[in-house]
């Protein structure tokens, strides 16, 4: 719920709360990207 305010709060009014986060996302056939965070590269 924190990102679902901090989208909010940037003016993002057309998204969907997923419960268990990237988790269960990850299960669903929802598209998906393959970015990486840069700072998470070793």
């Amino acid at each position: 719920m924190i990102a679902a305010s901090n989208l909010k709060s940037r003016g993002f009014e057309d998204f969907k709360v997923k419960e268990g986060g990237m988790t269960e996302i990850i299960k669903t056939a929802i598209p998906k990207t393959k970015y990486v965070c840069p700072t998470t590269l070793s």
